[in-house]
């Protein structure tokens, strides 16, 4: 009976201490949650059931910002992991300068974004310096940002940007590798690739997937970069959900706005329990 009460007397003080973090985590994130939940299926205070979501599915802005947001973060993030990897590699061998070549990677960063954007806008808009340069030569100017070229450039900035974050990830679970491993694996002749293969990609999982969670959280926040120079209406080839629900903020549409939330909530939970049952799977096998 002592230890029950003295369980029983921890669990009380463990509920005191976090009663307030879970008010606040309440008030600010259940609650609004749950609200969000219920403006997906009601209009005006009266259960309409899945209708909002099978209006919003069937809206060609909704299609066209998530094929958008899908094919930027389907392209993206492959590129990132694999960019990152290889550099992370490199920096692990006898590399000189590889100090400076980490400062590099780690600048971008620290870098305000509107400092960001307005270098790109003098770079790519109509009057920047690429035009100028290309007028000088006698060739045709390009309108990039009223043009498919947009996405590339919001791709290369997303980058640019998010690249040397994964590099330093990645180089500290290359660094959690004991080195026994590899020099075994060199005992039995085993090839470079094979070593890449049998060694390192299977330890490097748990690291793959965190780099990979920060990178798709990564192609969310581009958004900031694609308003910055598309405005709110941008050109097709870079409208995201993110644009489909500020617009319809604005007009004050919060059904429409709701449906689209939850809908992103949903694939990007997904995609994290995929990432997730990964590493298990493997291990299965």
């Amino acid at each position: 009976m002592r230890t029950l009460s003295l369980k029983n007397k921890e669990t009380l003080t463990g509920l005191a201490y976090a009663a307030l973090p879970l008010a606040g985590f309440s008030l600010f994130y259940i609650i609004p949650f749950g609200n969000m939940l219920w403006r997906t299926v009601s209009r005006g205070g009266i259960f309409v059931g899945f209708a909002q979501y099978t209006a919003v599915l069937q809206s060609d802005a909704f299609r066209l910002a998530a094929w958008n947001t899908f094919r930027f973060i389907g392209l993206g993030l492959p590129m990132l992991l694999l960019l990152a990897l290889c550099t992370a590699l490199l920096l692990n061998t006898r590399l000189k300068y590889k100090d400076g070549f980490r400062a590099a990677f780690v600048l971008p960063l620290v870098l305000p974004a509107a400092s960001v954007i307005m270098v790109f806008r003098v770079l790519f808009d109509h009057g920047g310096f690429i035009n100028y340069v290309l007028d000088g030569l006698g060739l045709d100017t390009v309108n990039f940002f009223n043009s498919g070229r947009m996405f590339w450039i919001i791709l290369f900035l997303y980058l640019w940007k998010n690249t040397g974050l994964a590099i330093i990830l990645m180089l500290g679970g290359l660094l959690q590798i004991p080195a026994e491993y590899y020099e075994a694996a060199r005992v039995d002749g085993a090839s470079a690739f094979l070593r890449l293969r049998k060694i390192t990609l299977p330890l490097m999982a748990p690291t793959f997937i965190f780099v990979a969670i920060l990178s798709i959280v990564g192609a969310f926040k581009s958004f900031r970069e694609a308003f910055a120079l598309g405005g709110s209406h941008p050109h097709d080839s870079i409208y995201m959900i993110q644009h489909f629900m500020q617009n319809n903020f604005e007009r004050l549409n919060f059904p429409r706005l709701s449906v689209a939330a939850v809908l992103t909530f949903i694939v990007i939970f997904a995609c994290v329990l995929v990432m997730f049952a990964w590493p298990e799977e493997r291990e299965g096998e």
